[in-house]
């Protein structure tokens, strides 16, 4: 009946899930009474009355340039300033952070090779997975100061290696024990750290889009933006 999807809908918010998920909840389970209705199983479908909850995309906020200089001053020796430093002046992704491993590094020629992500799964936890699309995989030139920068993190790193606890998997950003950094653990620092450099809440997805900005402020053509953030158009 309509009203055991209402109540499903209304849990499953309760729990947490985002209006996003919801809505492709709504149309699986649409689909699915489809075919149930086709198959004569059902007489009617249920779902078509009913509205499930509405989503509404979240504005894209950006860091000026100034506030961006402020976020990486106030990160200065804290265990990820790396991971700053290179989420503002690379754009990549979250996961794409968390999945770098040591071998993605071309220290003469000072690049990064793109070729995995670290994404969380429910029931799963978290699991290394391919980019999703072909200009998802590649090669970002970066300058001195971040040689510098994952010179530095390289060797507070190897400090870190000596503690029994630790267990090596390869990784640059790594939690304090070798594993794949938690995105939520991470999540939680840059609140903490937009908090201490008195900057405006915002999303560490915006941190990509700040990087996007700034590249073109600075006279960067499109066409290599796009290409530098991995996007597929």
């Amino acid at each position: 009946q309509p009203d055991h999807i209402h109540r499903f809908y209304n849990t499953m918010v309760r729990n947490g899930h985002s209006l996003r998920t919801m809505q492709l909840i709504h149309s699986v389970i649409r689909r699915a009474l489809v075919i149930a209705m086709r198959e004569g199983f059902i007489g009617r479908n249920p779902v078509q009355i009913v509205q499930p909850p509405r989503y509404v995309k979240e504005e894209m906020q950006v860091l000026t340039d100034t506030q961006a200089r402020q976020l990486l001053i106030a990160a200065q020796g804290m265990r990820n300033e790396a991971l700053y430093h290179l989420a503002v002046t690379t754009g990549m992704r979250q996961g794409e952070l968390l999945g770098l491993k040591w071998t993605d590094i071309d220290w003469a020629g000072c690049t990064i090779q793109i070729q995995r992500q670290l994404q969380r799964i429910t029931g799963e936890g978290n699991i290394f997975v391919q980019p999703k699309t072909r200009a998802g995989y590649r090669l970002i030139q970066f300058g001195k100061e971040t040689l510098r920068q994952l010179s530095t993190h390289r060797k507070l790193q190897d400090v870190e290696r000596q503690k029994k606890t630790w267990q090596e998997q390869g990784l640059i950003f790594p939690s304090t024990t070798g594993t794949p950094l938690d995105n939520r653990n991470l999540s939680r620092e840059f609140k903490g750290l937009l908090k201490f450099a008195q900057l405006p809440e915002i999303r560490f997805h915006d941190l990509r889009h700040t990087a996007a900005t700034l590249m073109l402020l600075n006279g960067i053509p499109l066409l290599v933006v796009s290409r530098r953030l991995g996007h597929a158009k």
